[in-house]
């Protein structure tokens, strides 16, 4: 059960230093970007230093469901347009109680409409939690299509597993808020944390296959290559002094044999 260890972080987790999460043992972080149409504060720099640091970058968009979905989608892709990142674009999706819970059907649609108006050409994912997939959405073909990044809150998470179905797989999954923030370079005391599901070979192999990214590959160091002897005793000094001896006592063979014919 490999699962590899990352974070996710906004404007709530003030200066944010990504070498110390790097150092940590975090391998890849989301990112917020945008939440309706406008930008989080700290977007530009965190996408800027954790590239910096060598995370694994997804950007993410806190999703208004009260407003039309389309400006969201096009405004979410204008702020990553240029630099996409090496993790696929995160759709944030989890009701809020001030904004009121739209039914089902238009829980749905609203997705729908989301992917339908995505401008760029790579794929995107889902971030939502087993409440909203059980209670408050109809899962269309269209949505499976997507990842899915579920937040699934369990004590010792390193033992369990969480909810996903109907997907047939999590991706990732954000398994709790622990008061690590310090640890990974944050200001915030909380850190949201997750997990990716699998190794760290295979999440640099997901983000190639998904985003195109050629990174390079972690390989252990190989042993160093033993060259084979051309002499079983041309490697040591020994072997060669016994050369050396019998090449002259073979040489004064000849000079003696060479003194008799004379």
């Amino acid at each position: 059960m490999a699962r590899t260890t990352g974070c996710d972080v906004s404007h709530w987790q003030g200066d944010v230093d990504f070498h110390k999460m790097k150092a940590a043992g975090a391998e890849f972080v989301f990112i917020k970007a945008s939440q309706y149409n406008w930008k989080d504060s700290k977007f530009v720099e965190n996408w800027k230093k954790s590239k910096e640091a060598g995370l694994l970058r997804g950007a993410y968009h806190f999703a208004d469901y009260n407003r039309p979905a389309k400006p969201q989608a096009e405004y979410f892709a204008s702020l990553i347009g240029a630099d996409l990142g090496e993790l696929p674009p995160v759709i944030d999706y989890e009701l809020r109680e001030v904004w009121g819970t739209p039914d089902v059907k238009n829980n749905t649609q609203w997705i729908l409409d989301f992917i339908g108006a995505w401008p760029i050409d790579c794929p995107s994912m889902l971030y939502t939690n087993p409440s909203v997939i059980k209670y408050n959405l109809h899962i269309h073909e269209l949505i499976l299509q997507l990842d899915l990044w579920i937040a699934h809150y369990l004590q010792f998470p390193a033992l369990r597993t969480p909810t996903f179905t109907p997907w047939p797989k999590w991706t990732f999954w954000q398994y709790g808020t622990p008061v690590v923030g310090k640890q990974y370079g944050a200001e915030s005391l909380e850190l949201d944390m997750n997990y990716f599901n699998g190794d760290v070979l295979e999440l640099k192999a997901y983000s190639n296959a998904t985003m195109g990214q050629e990174l390079p590959p972690i390989v252990d160091p190989e042993p160093p290559i033993e060259v084979p002897c051309c002499s079983p005793c041309c490697c040591d000094k020994d072997g060669l002094a016994e050369q050396f001896r019998n090449a002259q006592t073979e040489l004064n063979l000849l000079g003696d044999l060479i003194g008799e014919l004379k």
